[in-house]
Formats: structure tokens, C-alpha cells, sequence
């Protein structure tokens, strides 16, 4: 009976851990769409960046990093 409920007890504080973590990553992502909203919301900064022409189609951009799935499932880059 005490290994069954030492084992719930860590089970529990694993679940409870993940959940943090889930919490914080949901954090981080809002704020990268709002980000995201926020850039886009901007028509001014695209047209500056459209006039300048320092900056190449996005074809012809290297990503720096793999975009991840939720991304371009949702069609964020």
C-alpha cells in the first residue's frame, strides 16, 4: 500500500511538472502570435521594408531553423 501511494505521489508530481512546462510554452507561443498579429497588422513597416529592397521575396530566403508543423499548419510563416 505505501509503494502504491509513493507511486501516485510521483506520478502526480510529474503530471504537475508537465503541466507547467505545457502552461509556459503555451505563454511563449501567445505572445509569438501576438507578435506575429502585430507585424502583420502593421501595413507601414511593409511597405518600408517593400521600398527599401534590402530585403529578398521570401522564396529566396535560407530559414534559419525548420519551421515547426503548427506553424505552417496554421500558416504563420
Amino acid at each position: 500500500m505505501r509503494f502504491r501511494l509513493e507511486l501516485s505521489e510521483q506520478t502526480q508530481s510529474t503530471v504537475e511538472e508537465e503541466a507547467r512546462r505545457l502552461r509556459q510554452e503555451n505563454e511563449r507561443l501567445r505572445q509569438e502570435l501576438e507578435a506575429l498579429r502585430e507585424t502583420r497588422e502593421t501595413p507601414e513597416t511593409a511597405s518600408d521594408e517593400a521600398d527599401s529592397g534590402t530585403t529578398p521575396p521570401p522564396e529566396q530566403q535560407e530559414p534559419s531553423q525548420p519551421r515547426s508543423w503548427w506553424r505552417r499548419f496554421f500558416g504563420l510563416e
